[in-house]
């Protein structure tokens, strides 16, 4: 199968979701398919205007990007397969709506707090925009990979009638993970940090970032010590 893979341009500084997309190339890949990504490239958003660089970024993302993505096009099969790696690419979703599509959805962290369900994470004007375009872009679509059956929720919510597929597929890990022993990895832990973890620990993996619930672990160990 020939499949093409969009994804956020290097300029947008995402790390997670170029990883993301390179996974799925190289899985897709040692399955024996054909696989492409496509990006924008940085043409305004180069120019060394600080202030402006993020909307001479979108000028790359949905003026240049969308004309380049029609005439790569032209020599693609009617069967090609088009990916869209995160559903934030919606509005993208315009030059592959009568193509056969799948979209990847991670969370809706933005999409409901342009509804005012999240307070802590306010959106001003132009963000409130942005996230109903990409809102109005994955609404056309039919074919859906959810990470998470809470992401996998909050889609159908979104969404203005069921999808034709919608299913949850978890992501794998990055790297190769083996269950250790909680003694030896206690003895290991101790060792690098110095700190005395035999009776038992929490590990938290994450930023200062509200939605990583920092002070939701800190009560989880308050009450467990």
């Amino acid at each position: 199968m020939e499949i093409v893979i969009f994804t956020h341009p290097a300029f947008t500084k995402s790390k997670s979701m170029p990883r993301y997309a390179e996974m799925l190339e190289r899985e897709l890949k040692q399955r024996g398919h054909k696989v492409e990504v496509w990006t924008p490239r940085a043409y305004f958003n180069k120019f060394p205007f600080r202030a402006a660089k993020k909307w001479l970024g979108y000028i790359d993302q949905f003026i240049i990007f969308p004309l380049r993505v029609k005439m790569l096009m032209i020599k693609k099969s009617k069967n090609t397969l088009y990916v869209l790696a995160d559903q934030s690419l919606g509005p993208w979703m315009f030059l592959i709506l009568n193509k056969p599509h799948v979209i990847h959805c991670h969370d809706f962290l933005a999409q409901r707090s342009e509804l005012k369900e999240i307070s802590e994470n306010k959106l001003g004007i132009s963000g409130k925009i942005y996230q109903r375009l990409i809102r109005n872009g994955y609404k056309k679509g039919v074919n859906f990979i959810s990470i998470s059956r809470k992401t996998h929720d909050d889609l159908h919510r979104f969404l203005s009638s069921p999808p034709e597929i919608s299913e949850i597929v978890y992501n794998g890990l990055n790297q190769d993970f083996k269950p250790e022993d909680q003694i030896k990895a206690r003895k290991k832990l101790k060792k690098e940090w110095n700190i005395d973890l035999t009776t038992g620990f929490i590990l938290y993996v994450g930023g200062n970032q509200f939605y990583k619930n920092r002070v939701g672990v800190i009560r989880i160990y308050d009450t467990w010590r």
